[in-house]
């Protein structure tokens, strides 16, 4: 599945990445 993942404190900047994961 793939989900979006929100990343503010670990980037520089506020941005949304798609990480998917085949389990």
């Amino acid at each position: 599945m793939c989900t979006l993942h929100m990343f503010s404190v670990y980037m520089f900047l506020d941005m949304c990445f798609w990480t998917c994961d085949f389990s």
